[in-house]
């Protein structure tokens, strides 16, 4: 009687897992098929997943308007090596633009932050083992996510000093508006600023390049090994002139 028990037992024990099994099974399957569905749904157009949308806009951010905004930014820095008067002429055109400072909100300041905070978002949820994959993409992708560290500090302490204090502070404004040539060399004649500036400058060049090789692979320009290898070393031509143009600049204050 007792063997019976212990058979029935088992023999209920072995069909509660097996049913469990098939329980999971199912939910399995149902999983895979609902993958499946939406990636069918976004290869036809009728279903685009939400962050393949934002990782989309922040690659499109990155370029327009961010990247057209770096390399005038540099352009205009690069007049300092011309002398003061030309710099400080240069800034006088742009003070004059009509409601400069909620064009710069607008299209310079809010898109800035949602690339930087969407894109810390993506870099602290990546992993990425360069030493276990060496390979050169891998590498430039770990430099992007750094530089991207980086400029979001440097960023918040150049936005300060040479935005925000000559924007909306009346003594910053004053200064600013006699001589902008005579605060930014101010600025920079303390070697920590100097560092700081030089490396910013540096960091931001190989960001804004290698994110514009990015682009051309997130955006299907570049799809196959040859023109992905050309977008890298198109990028590589274009940090080494963006890195001596800012590099440029800010010697030219020093």
């Amino acid at each position: 009687m007792k063997q019976n028990q212990i058979a029935d037992a088992t023999k209920s024990h072995v069909n509660w897992n097996s049913d469990v099994i098939r329980s999971k099974i199912a939910e399995m399957t149902s999983d895979i098929g609902n993958k499946s569905e939406e990636s069918s749904l976004a290869r036809t157009g009728r279903y685009v997943p939400a962050h393949l949308i934002l990782r989309r806009l922040h690659s499109l951010i990155g370029v327009v308007p961010l990247s057209l905004f770096l390399i005038m930014h540099l352009m205009i820095g690069a007049t300092a090596a011309s002398g003061k008067p030309a710099y400080d002429a240069t800034q006088s055109a742009i003070r004059s633009i009509p409601l400069l400072v909620p064009f710069e909100i607008i299209v310079i300041v809010l898109p800035l932050l949602f690339h930087a905070i969407y894109g810390i978002t993506i870099a602290v949820r990546s992993r990425n083992n360069p030493f276990m994959y060496p390979y050169t993409a891998n590498w430039r992708y770990i430099a992007q996510r750094y530089t991207g560290y980086y400029l979001a500090v440097f960023l918040m302490i150049h936005t300060y000093f040479l935005w925000l204090h000559v924007r909306f502070s009346a003594t910053g404004e004053a200064a600013f508006g006699v001589s902008a040539y005579d605060v930014v060399r101010e600025l920079l004649k303390d070697h920590t600023f100097m560092v700081l500036y030089t490396l910013g400058v540096t960091a931001a060049a190989f960001h804004c390049a290698n994110g514009l090789a990015g682009f051309c692979i997130t955006w299907g320009i570049a799809t196959e090994a040859r023109t992905q290898r050309i977008a890298a070393w198109a990028g590589a031509i274009v940090f080494l002139v963006l890195a001596y143009m800012g590099n440029a600049a800010v010697q030219a204050f020093y």
